[in-house]
């Protein structure tokens, strides 16, 4: 895997940024929005001096290093081995980037949605890679809460299910497998 692909700069986009490039991997953030890509490294640089007591090992001039910013989806997505999207709660915004995504990302990428709402079927089902789509939920904010909701689809590869739960432990994330989709998942279900 030469890198880490986020899909979206806001909050939680960032905190994942953050997370993986903490864990040491190098990370490609595209931001759709020029103020959003502007302030980025300034937002992830100040979560990361205040998180700096959960891995004061990783200094945040190492952990920026490994994050650029693209203003182009496939610049992002080109050579990933994980992308996670990280858009806001509109079902046809999730539909709409998985199509881009399952065309631009290589075929062997997991593609993985920070989505709170919707189960990985709802806008992932007529693809043809269908089968490497997975709900990755993570509490807010990732970087300072690391539990993270495993979601497949029925029709997501058990493949696709064990490499991202082994990715999340590797990046320091507590993952729940969650069997099945259901309305808010478990963690929103809890609150």
């Amino acid at each position: 895997m030469t890198h880490m692909a986020i899909i979206g700069g806001g909050i939680i986009g960032s905190s994942w940024a953050l997370v993986f490039a903490r864990a040491g991997l190098q990370v490609k953030v595209f931001a759709r929005h020029e103020t959003v890509r502007a302030s980025l490294h300034e937002r992830i640089g100040v979560m990361a001096e205040r998180a700096q007591s959960i891995r004061p090992d990783v200094p945040v001039v190492e952990i920026l290093r490994r994050i650029s910013l693209v203003d182009e989806i496939g610049a992002a997505v080109t050579d990933a081995g994980f992308v996670q999207e990280s858009l806001e709660e509109k079902i046809e915004v999730k539909r709409e980037v998985f199509a881009v995504l399952d065309r631009l990302t290589p075929e062997d990428a997991i593609i993985g949605s920070s989505t709170s709402s919707f189960g990985a079927s709802s806008f992932a089902d007529g693809l043809k890679g269908r089968h490497r789509c997975i709900v990755a939920h993570p509490a807010a904010v990732p970087h300072l809460i690391p539990v993270v909701e495993v979601v497949p689809a029925i029709f997501t590869a058990l493949e696709t299910v064990e490499t991202t739960f082994e990715l999340m432990k590797v990046v320091g994330q507590s993952p729940v497998l969650v069997r099945r989709e259901q309305p808010g998942f478990v963690m929103n279900r809890l609150q």
